[in-house]
Protein backbone atom coordinates (compact mmCIF):
# COMPACT_ATOMS: atom_id res chain seq x y z
CA UNK A 1 0.00 0.00 0.00
CA UNK A 2 1.54 3.30 -1.03
CA UNK A 3 1.22 6.58 0.85
CA UNK A 4 -1.87 8.53 -0.13
CA UNK A 5 -0.93 12.12 -0.86
CA UNK A 6 -3.20 15.06 -0.19
CA UNK A 7 -2.89 18.71 -1.03
CA UNK A 8 -0.66 20.59 1.40
CA UNK A 9 -2.47 22.39 4.19
CA UNK A 10 -1.45 24.50 7.14
CA UNK A 11 0.28 22.99 10.13
CA UNK A 12 -2.70 23.53 12.42
CA UNK A 13 -5.36 21.92 10.20
CA UNK A 14 -5.10 18.54 11.89
CA UNK A 15 -8.18 18.28 14.12
CA UNK A 16 -9.84 15.87 11.67
CA UNK A 17 -6.72 13.70 11.32
CA UNK A 18 -6.34 10.55 13.42
CA UNK A 19 -3.39 8.51 14.60
CA UNK A 20 -3.72 5.24 16.53
CA UNK A 21 -0.60 4.17 18.43
CA UNK A 22 -0.44 0.57 19.66
CA UNK A 23 2.13 -0.82 22.12
CA UNK A 24 2.62 -4.58 21.93
CA UNK A 25 3.73 -6.68 24.91
CA UNK A 26 5.09 -10.20 25.31
CA UNK A 27 6.78 -12.20 28.07
CA UNK A 28 9.96 -10.30 27.20
CA UNK A 29 8.46 -7.03 28.47
CA UNK A 30 7.09 -6.61 32.02
CA UNK A 31 3.39 -5.77 32.15
CA UNK A 32 4.10 -3.06 34.70
CA UNK A 33 6.32 -1.17 32.27
CA UNK A 34 4.95 2.08 30.91
CA UNK A 35 4.21 1.95 27.13
CA UNK A 36 7.10 4.33 26.65
CA UNK A 37 7.57 4.03 22.89
CA UNK A 38 4.08 5.21 22.02
CA UNK A 39 4.19 7.78 24.84
CA UNK A 40 7.26 9.35 23.24
CA UNK A 41 5.79 9.18 19.73
CA UNK A 42 2.55 10.73 20.91
CA UNK A 43 4.36 13.54 22.69
CA UNK A 44 6.38 14.36 19.59
CA UNK A 45 3.34 14.33 17.27
CA UNK A 46 1.38 16.62 19.57
CA UNK A 47 4.37 18.96 19.82
CA UNK A 48 4.30 19.16 16.01
CA UNK A 49 0.51 19.39 15.64
CA UNK A 50 -1.27 20.24 18.93
CA UNK A 51 -4.76 19.52 17.58
CA UNK A 52 -3.92 16.11 16.06
CA UNK A 53 -6.21 13.36 17.40
CA UNK A 54 -4.02 10.63 18.88
CA UNK A 55 -5.42 7.44 20.44
CA UNK A 56 -3.42 4.85 22.38
CA UNK A 57 -3.87 1.11 22.92
CA UNK A 58 -2.00 -1.86 24.42
CA UNK A 59 -2.14 -5.45 23.16
CA UNK A 60 -0.73 -8.79 24.32
CA UNK A 61 0.30 -10.14 27.73
CA UNK A 62 -3.02 -9.61 29.49
CA UNK A 63 -3.92 -6.41 27.71
CA UNK A 64 -6.31 -6.31 24.74
CA UNK A 65 -6.37 -9.29 22.39
CA UNK A 66 -5.48 -8.47 18.78
CA UNK A 67 -9.07 -9.29 17.78
CA UNK A 68 -10.36 -6.67 20.23
CA UNK A 69 -8.04 -4.03 18.76
CA UNK A 70 -9.20 -4.89 15.26
CA UNK A 71 -12.89 -4.86 16.20
CA UNK A 72 -12.58 -1.54 18.05
CA UNK A 73 -10.97 0.26 15.13
CA UNK A 74 -12.34 -1.71 12.18
CA UNK A 75 -13.99 1.38 10.68
CA UNK A 76 -10.85 3.51 10.96
CA UNK A 77 -9.96 4.86 7.51
CA UNK A 78 -7.55 7.46 6.13
CA UNK A 79 -5.68 7.35 9.43
CA UNK A 80 -2.21 6.29 10.57
CA UNK A 81 -1.74 3.22 12.74
CA UNK A 82 1.66 3.14 14.41
CA UNK A 83 2.68 -0.11 16.13
CA UNK A 84 5.60 -0.51 18.53
CA UNK A 85 6.62 -4.16 18.16
CA UNK A 86 9.52 -5.29 20.40
CA UNK A 87 11.04 -8.76 20.45
CA UNK A 88 8.58 -11.52 21.21
CA UNK A 89 5.55 -9.85 19.59
CA UNK A 90 5.73 -11.11 15.99
CA UNK A 91 2.63 -13.32 16.25
CA UNK A 92 0.53 -10.60 17.90
CA UNK A 93 1.79 -8.10 15.32
CA UNK A 94 0.93 -10.44 12.45
CA UNK A 95 -2.64 -10.89 13.65
CA UNK A 96 -3.17 -7.15 13.94
CA UNK A 97 -1.69 -6.45 10.52
CA UNK A 98 -3.89 -9.10 8.91
CA UNK A 99 -6.93 -7.45 10.47
CA UNK A 100 -6.10 -3.99 9.16
CA UNK A 101 -4.94 -5.01 5.67
CA UNK A 102 -6.91 -3.12 3.05
CA UNK A 103 -8.27 -0.60 5.57
CA UNK A 104 -6.94 2.43 3.71
CA UNK A 105 -4.82 3.36 6.71
CA UNK A 106 -1.08 3.89 6.66
CA UNK A 107 0.42 1.18 8.87
CA UNK A 108 3.84 1.99 10.36
CA UNK A 109 5.80 -0.51 12.45
CA UNK A 110 8.69 0.42 14.71
CA UNK A 111 10.89 -1.01 17.48
CA UNK A 112 12.51 -4.43 16.82
CA UNK A 113 10.37 -5.34 13.83
CA UNK A 114 10.81 -1.93 12.30
CA UNK A 115 14.57 -2.36 12.48
CA UNK A 116 16.48 -5.64 12.81
CA UNK A 117 13.40 -7.74 12.13
CA UNK A 118 12.02 -5.65 9.29
CA UNK A 119 13.09 -8.12 6.58
CA UNK A 120 10.94 -10.86 8.14
CA UNK A 121 8.05 -8.46 8.55
CA UNK A 122 8.17 -7.06 5.01
CA UNK A 123 8.47 -10.51 3.51
CA UNK A 124 5.07 -11.34 5.01
CA UNK A 125 3.49 -7.86 4.90
CA UNK A 126 5.17 -5.91 2.07
CA UNK A 127 2.59 -3.12 2.23
CA UNK A 128 3.52 -1.84 5.70
CA UNK A 129 6.02 0.94 6.33
CA UNK A 130 8.83 0.51 8.86
CA UNK A 131 10.74 2.98 11.01
CA UNK A 132 14.20 2.05 12.26
CA UNK A 133 15.93 3.40 15.37
CA UNK A 134 14.55 6.33 17.32
CA UNK A 135 11.56 7.11 15.22
CA UNK A 136 9.93 10.40 16.18
CA UNK A 137 11.26 12.45 13.28
CA UNK A 138 10.79 9.68 10.72
CA UNK A 139 7.27 8.96 11.95
CA UNK A 140 6.36 12.66 11.89
CA UNK A 141 7.71 12.93 8.33
CA UNK A 142 5.50 10.04 7.24
CA UNK A 143 2.52 11.65 8.98
CA UNK A 144 3.10 14.99 7.25
CA UNK A 145 3.34 13.28 3.86
CA UNK A 146 0.29 11.10 4.40
CA UNK A 147 -1.89 13.94 5.68
CA UNK A 148 -0.53 16.43 3.15
CA UNK A 149 0.53 19.03 5.70
CA UNK A 150 3.73 20.88 6.46
CA UNK A 151 5.80 19.76 9.42
CA UNK A 152 7.44 22.12 11.90
CA UNK A 153 11.05 21.39 12.80
CA UNK A 154 11.10 19.85 16.27
CA UNK A 155 14.12 18.85 18.32
CA UNK A 156 13.87 15.36 19.80
CA UNK A 157 13.07 15.25 23.46
CA UNK A 158 9.61 16.81 23.62
CA UNK A 159 7.98 15.46 26.82
CA UNK A 160 6.05 12.23 26.19
CA UNK A 161 2.37 11.84 26.90
CA UNK A 162 2.11 10.16 30.30
CA UNK A 163 -0.45 7.46 29.59
CA UNK A 164 -2.63 5.64 32.12
CA UNK A 165 -1.71 7.98 35.01
CA UNK A 166 -3.84 6.09 37.53
CA UNK A 167 -1.90 2.85 37.04
CA UNK A 168 1.15 1.98 39.14
CA UNK A 169 3.54 1.60 36.21
CA UNK A 170 7.32 1.67 36.03
CA UNK A 171 7.70 5.14 34.54
CA UNK A 172 10.62 5.99 32.29
CA UNK A 173 12.45 9.18 31.38
CA UNK A 174 15.29 9.90 28.96
CA UNK A 175 18.40 11.94 29.69
CA UNK A 176 20.39 10.66 26.73
CA UNK A 177 20.30 8.20 23.85
CA UNK A 178 22.85 5.73 22.60
CA UNK A 179 25.95 4.29 24.22
CA UNK A 180 29.16 6.29 24.46
CA UNK A 181 31.16 3.04 24.57
CA UNK A 182 29.44 0.93 21.91
CA UNK A 183 32.03 -1.88 21.81
CA UNK A 184 30.38 -4.85 23.52
CA UNK A 185 30.47 -7.73 21.05
CA UNK A 186 27.04 -9.09 22.04
CA UNK A 187 25.31 -5.72 21.55
CA UNK A 188 23.77 -4.26 18.41
CA UNK A 189 25.13 -0.81 19.28
CA UNK A 190 28.49 -1.68 17.67
CA UNK A 191 26.86 -1.24 14.29
CA UNK A 192 25.79 2.30 15.13
CA UNK A 193 27.88 5.40 14.33
CA UNK A 194 30.29 6.36 17.08
CA UNK A 195 28.67 9.78 17.34
CA UNK A 196 25.18 8.32 17.92
CA UNK A 197 25.34 9.11 21.65
CA UNK A 198 23.64 12.41 22.42
CA UNK A 199 22.08 14.09 25.43
CA UNK A 200 18.60 15.43 25.82
CA UNK A 201 17.87 19.10 26.34
CA UNK A 202 17.78 19.82 30.07
CA UNK A 203 14.86 22.14 29.42
CA UNK A 204 12.82 19.26 28.00
CA UNK A 205 13.99 17.00 30.83
CA UNK A 206 12.87 19.51 33.46
CA UNK A 207 9.44 19.75 31.85
CA UNK A 208 9.20 15.96 31.69
CA UNK A 209 10.18 15.49 35.35
CA UNK A 210 7.52 17.98 36.41
CA UNK A 211 4.94 15.85 34.62
CA UNK A 212 6.29 12.63 36.15
CA UNK A 213 6.30 14.06 39.67
CA UNK A 214 2.56 14.60 39.44
CA UNK A 215 1.79 10.89 38.94
CA UNK A 216 4.62 8.89 40.58
CA UNK A 217 7.35 9.06 43.20
CA UNK A 218 9.80 6.84 41.34
CA UNK A 219 11.05 6.76 37.75
CA UNK A 220 13.67 4.91 35.76
CA UNK A 221 16.10 6.48 33.32
CA UNK A 222 15.83 4.63 29.99
CA UNK A 223 19.39 5.74 29.16
CA UNK A 224 21.72 2.95 28.09
CA UNK A 225 24.72 4.88 29.41
CA UNK A 226 23.68 7.26 32.20
CA UNK A 227 27.27 8.41 32.80
CA UNK A 228 28.15 8.64 29.11
CA UNK A 229 28.00 12.45 29.09
CA UNK A 230 30.92 14.83 29.74
CA UNK A 231 31.53 15.88 33.34
CA UNK A 232 30.09 19.36 32.86
CA UNK A 233 26.75 18.01 31.65
CA UNK A 234 26.62 15.47 34.49
CA UNK A 235 27.08 18.27 37.03
CA UNK A 236 24.17 20.15 35.48
CA UNK A 237 22.09 16.97 35.41
CA UNK A 238 22.74 16.30 39.11
CA UNK A 239 21.71 19.86 39.95
CA UNK A 240 18.50 19.49 37.94
CA UNK A 241 17.60 16.19 39.58
CA UNK A 242 18.22 17.72 43.01
CA UNK A 243 15.34 20.10 42.31
CA UNK A 244 13.04 17.05 42.22
CA UNK A 245 14.57 15.27 45.20
CA UNK A 246 11.46 15.79 47.29
CA UNK A 247 9.27 14.33 44.51
CA UNK A 248 10.81 10.87 44.38
CA UNK A 249 13.72 8.60 43.52
CA UNK A 250 15.11 7.15 40.31
CA UNK A 251 17.03 4.23 38.83
CA UNK A 252 19.77 4.42 36.19
CA UNK A 253 22.00 2.08 34.16
CA UNK A 254 25.76 2.63 34.34
CA UNK A 255 29.04 1.02 33.32
CA UNK A 256 31.41 0.09 36.13
CA UNK A 257 34.41 1.98 34.75
CA UNK A 258 32.34 5.18 34.41
CA UNK A 259 31.28 4.92 38.05
CA UNK A 260 34.97 4.80 38.97
CA UNK A 261 35.72 7.76 36.68
CA UNK A 262 33.02 9.89 38.30
CA UNK A 263 33.36 8.79 41.93
CA UNK A 264 33.29 12.43 43.04
CA UNK A 265 29.83 12.88 41.49
CA UNK A 266 28.14 9.89 43.10
CA UNK A 267 27.25 11.76 46.29
CA UNK A 268 25.47 14.41 44.23
CA UNK A 269 23.35 11.88 42.38
CA UNK A 270 22.60 9.95 45.57
CA UNK A 271 21.45 13.19 47.19
CA UNK A 272 19.31 13.84 44.11
CA UNK A 273 17.43 10.54 44.65
CA UNK A 274 19.40 7.77 42.92
CA UNK A 275 18.08 4.59 44.55
CA UNK A 276 18.85 1.67 42.21
CA UNK A 277 21.77 1.15 39.82
CA UNK A 278 21.80 -1.34 36.96
CA UNK A 279 25.45 -2.19 36.28
CA UNK A 280 26.36 -4.10 33.12
CA UNK A 281 28.96 -6.44 34.63
CA UNK A 282 28.10 -9.52 32.49
CA UNK A 283 31.04 -11.64 33.70
CA UNK A 284 33.69 -12.01 36.38
CA UNK A 285 36.02 -14.13 34.24
CA UNK A 286 38.94 -12.29 32.59
CA UNK A 287 38.80 -14.34 29.39
CA UNK A 288 35.03 -14.02 29.07
CA UNK A 289 35.17 -10.26 29.64
CA UNK A 290 37.64 -9.98 26.75
CA UNK A 291 35.36 -12.07 24.56
CA UNK A 292 32.46 -9.78 25.43
CA UNK A 293 34.47 -6.68 24.58
CA UNK A 294 33.92 -5.20 28.05
CA UNK A 295 36.23 -2.43 29.20
CA UNK A 296 35.90 -2.71 32.98
CA UNK A 297 38.37 -4.85 34.89
CA UNK A 298 37.22 -7.10 37.71
CA UNK A 299 38.90 -4.85 40.26
CA UNK A 300 36.91 -1.88 38.88
CA UNK A 301 33.69 -3.88 39.06
CA UNK A 302 34.35 -4.71 42.71
CA UNK A 303 35.20 -1.08 43.53
CA UNK A 304 32.10 0.15 41.71
CA UNK A 305 29.86 -2.16 43.71
CA UNK A 306 31.49 -1.28 47.01
CA UNK A 307 31.13 2.44 46.41
CA UNK A 308 27.50 2.24 45.34
CA UNK A 309 26.61 0.08 48.33
CA UNK A 310 28.48 2.45 50.65
CA UNK A 311 26.15 5.18 49.40
CA UNK A 312 23.14 2.92 50.04
CA UNK A 313 22.33 2.63 46.34
CA UNK A 314 20.71 -0.72 45.57
CA UNK A 315 22.19 -2.85 42.81
CA UNK A 316 21.18 -5.14 40.01
CA UNK A 317 24.07 -6.60 38.04
CA UNK A 318 23.79 -7.68 34.43
CA UNK A 319 25.24 -11.21 34.38
CA UNK A 320 25.60 -13.47 31.33
CA UNK A 321 27.59 -16.52 32.45
CA UNK A 322 26.51 -18.78 29.58
CA UNK A 323 27.66 -17.90 26.06
CA UNK A 324 28.35 -20.31 23.18
CA UNK A 325 32.09 -20.58 23.91
CA UNK A 326 32.09 -20.55 27.73
CA UNK A 327 34.23 -23.18 29.48
CA UNK A 328 33.82 -24.91 32.83
CA UNK A 329 36.83 -22.95 34.08
CA UNK A 330 35.14 -19.64 33.22
CA UNK A 331 31.90 -20.74 34.87
CA UNK A 332 33.79 -21.70 38.02
CA UNK A 333 35.57 -18.33 38.02
CA UNK A 334 32.25 -16.51 37.71
CA UNK A 335 30.28 -18.30 40.38
CA UNK A 336 33.13 -18.72 42.85
CA UNK A 337 33.81 -14.99 42.73
CA UNK A 338 30.09 -14.26 43.06
CA UNK A 339 30.01 -16.22 46.32
CA UNK A 340 33.34 -15.03 47.72
CA UNK A 341 32.61 -11.35 47.05
CA UNK A 342 28.89 -11.46 47.80
CA UNK A 343 28.12 -10.03 44.35
CA UNK A 344 25.89 -13.01 43.67
CA UNK A 345 23.18 -11.34 45.77
CA UNK A 346 22.79 -8.66 43.11
CA UNK A 347 22.77 -10.57 39.80
CA UNK A 348 19.72 -9.88 37.68
CA UNK A 349 19.30 -13.54 36.78
CA UNK A 350 21.56 -16.34 38.04
CA UNK A 351 21.58 -18.62 34.98
CA UNK A 352 21.34 -16.21 32.05
CA UNK A 353 22.14 -17.51 28.59
CA UNK A 354 23.42 -15.02 26.04
CA UNK A 355 20.83 -14.02 23.47
CA UNK A 356 22.72 -13.57 20.21
CA UNK A 357 20.81 -10.73 18.61
CA UNK A 358 20.78 -9.94 14.93
CA UNK A 359 23.15 -7.07 14.28
CA UNK A 360 25.61 -7.94 17.06
CA UNK A 361 29.19 -8.92 16.08
CA UNK A 362 28.92 -12.26 17.92
CA UNK A 363 25.88 -13.14 15.82
CA UNK A 364 28.03 -13.23 12.68
CA UNK A 365 30.89 -15.36 13.98
CA UNK A 366 31.64 -18.09 11.43
CA UNK A 367 32.34 -20.71 14.08
CA UNK A 368 28.75 -20.56 15.33
CA UNK A 369 25.89 -22.26 13.52
CA UNK A 370 22.24 -21.97 14.37
CA UNK A 371 18.82 -21.03 13.07
CA UNK A 372 17.30 -17.62 13.63
CA UNK A 373 14.32 -17.39 15.95
CA UNK A 374 11.99 -14.83 14.38
CA UNK A 375 10.16 -14.22 17.64
CA UNK A 376 13.22 -13.06 19.57
CA UNK A 377 15.32 -12.04 16.52
CA UNK A 378 18.22 -14.06 17.86
CA UNK A 379 20.18 -17.17 16.89
CA UNK A 380 19.47 -20.53 18.46
CA UNK A 381 22.80 -22.22 19.19
CA UNK A 382 24.43 -25.14 20.92
CA UNK A 383 27.27 -24.73 23.41
CA UNK A 384 30.70 -25.56 22.02
CA UNK A 385 31.47 -27.74 25.06
CA UNK A 386 29.19 -30.66 25.90
CA UNK A 387 30.04 -30.51 29.61
CA UNK A 388 28.84 -26.89 29.70
CA UNK A 389 25.59 -27.92 28.02
CA UNK A 390 25.08 -30.60 30.69
CA UNK A 391 25.61 -28.07 33.48
CA UNK A 392 23.26 -25.55 31.89
CA UNK A 393 20.52 -28.11 31.27
CA UNK A 394 20.80 -29.40 34.83
CA UNK A 395 20.14 -25.90 36.16
CA UNK A 396 17.44 -24.88 33.71
CA UNK A 397 15.58 -28.15 34.23
CA UNK A 398 14.32 -26.88 37.57
CA UNK A 399 14.84 -23.12 37.14
CA UNK A 400 12.51 -22.92 34.13
CA UNK A 401 9.61 -23.83 36.40
CA UNK A 402 10.16 -20.82 38.66
CA UNK A 403 11.80 -18.39 36.23
CA UNK A 404 8.59 -16.61 35.28
CA UNK A 405 7.60 -16.00 38.91
CA UNK A 406 11.13 -14.85 39.71
CA UNK A 407 11.11 -12.31 36.87
CA UNK A 408 7.71 -10.97 37.89
CA UNK A 409 8.80 -10.56 41.52
CA UNK A 410 12.04 -8.95 40.39
CA UNK A 411 9.99 -6.48 38.40
CA UNK A 412 7.92 -5.65 41.49
CA UNK A 413 11.09 -5.07 43.52
CA UNK A 414 12.15 -2.48 40.97
CA UNK A 415 8.88 -0.58 41.34
CA UNK A 416 9.05 0.09 45.03
CA UNK A 417 11.74 1.45 47.33
CA UNK A 418 11.50 1.07 51.12
CA UNK A 419 8.21 -0.82 51.00
CA UNK A 420 9.86 -3.46 48.78
CA UNK A 421 12.88 -4.14 50.99
CA UNK A 422 11.57 -7.50 52.27
CA UNK A 423 11.04 -8.73 48.72
CA UNK A 424 14.46 -7.42 47.66
CA UNK A 425 16.16 -9.31 50.51
CA UNK A 426 14.26 -12.47 49.66
CA UNK A 427 15.35 -12.32 46.01
CA UNK A 428 18.95 -11.76 47.07
CA UNK A 429 18.78 -14.98 49.11
CA UNK A 430 17.44 -16.86 46.09
CA UNK A 431 20.32 -15.66 43.92
CA UNK A 432 22.97 -16.72 46.41
CA UNK A 433 21.38 -20.15 46.74
CA UNK A 434 21.58 -20.50 42.96
CA UNK A 435 25.25 -19.47 42.88
CA UNK A 436 26.10 -21.92 45.64
CA UNK A 437 24.29 -24.75 43.88
CA UNK A 438 26.14 -23.98 40.64
CA UNK A 439 29.51 -24.21 42.38
CA UNK A 440 28.49 -27.52 43.93
CA UNK A 441 27.41 -28.84 40.53
CA UNK A 442 30.68 -27.69 38.93
CA UNK A 443 32.50 -29.58 41.68
CA UNK A 444 30.77 -32.81 40.75
CA UNK A 445 27.88 -32.71 43.20
CA UNK A 446 24.50 -33.97 42.05
CA UNK A 447 22.25 -33.79 45.12
CA UNK A 448 20.40 -30.52 44.51
CA UNK A 449 18.70 -28.81 47.42
CA UNK A 450 17.99 -25.60 45.54
CA UNK A 451 14.80 -26.43 43.57
CA UNK A 452 12.45 -26.83 46.54
CA UNK A 453 14.10 -24.11 48.61
CA UNK A 454 13.96 -21.59 45.76
CA UNK A 455 10.38 -22.45 44.84
CA UNK A 456 9.13 -22.13 48.43
CA UNK A 457 11.05 -18.88 48.92
CA UNK A 458 9.53 -17.36 45.80
CA UNK A 459 6.05 -18.50 46.80
CA UNK A 460 6.62 -16.77 50.13
CA UNK A 461 7.69 -13.62 48.31
CA UNK A 462 4.46 -13.65 46.33
CA UNK A 463 2.51 -13.25 49.59
CA UNK A 464 4.23 -10.00 50.62
CA UNK A 465 1.92 -6.94 50.77
CA UNK A 466 3.95 -5.03 48.17
CA UNK A 467 2.97 -7.60 45.52
CA UNK A 468 -0.69 -6.75 45.99
CA UNK A 469 0.01 -3.15 45.01
CA UNK A 470 1.69 -4.09 41.74
CA UNK A 471 0.27 -4.18 38.22
CA UNK A 472 1.89 -7.62 38.04
CA UNK A 473 -0.29 -9.06 40.78
CA UNK A 474 -2.65 -10.91 38.41
CA UNK A 475 0.17 -12.58 36.52
CA UNK A 476 1.93 -13.42 39.80
CA UNK A 477 -1.26 -15.01 41.09
CA UNK A 478 -1.42 -17.23 37.99
CA UNK A 479 2.18 -18.34 38.41
CA UNK A 480 1.63 -19.07 42.10
CA UNK A 481 -1.39 -21.17 41.22
CA UNK A 482 0.62 -23.24 38.74
CA UNK A 483 3.54 -23.74 41.12
CA UNK A 484 1.37 -24.49 44.16
CA UNK A 485 -0.10 -27.52 42.45
CA UNK A 486 3.33 -29.10 42.53
CA UNK A 487 4.16 -28.20 46.16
Amino acid sequence: MGILLRSAEGVSAMSDRRVLLIQLYSNMQPANCEPFSISVLGGHLIACWPDLRVTYARAGLGFADPSDIIDSYLNLTDAIIGISAPQGTFHVLSEILQGFEGSGCLIVVGHAFGGLGSSYLLNKFPWVRVVDGWGEEKFAALAAEFFGVSRPAKQWGSPPVRLFPAEHLLRQVEGSRGCAYGSCTFCTRMAWPRNSFHVRSLEFLHEDLESLASITNHWSFADEDFFGSPRGHLNELAALLSDFRASGSFTASVRAEKVIEFLDLLDKFRYAGWRLAFVGVESLSHTQLRRYGKRARISEIQSCVERLRYLDIDLELGFIPFDPWVTLTELNENYSYMIKSGLGRFVGSPFSRMRLQMGAPMFNRKDLAGKIDVTSLSKNYNFMHADVANIYNACREWWNEVDRLYLLLRSVSREFSAEGSSLKNLLEDVRMICCEEMVRLLGGGSDFNAPDIVKNTLLLGATLPVVGESVNKVQISREVSKLSKGV
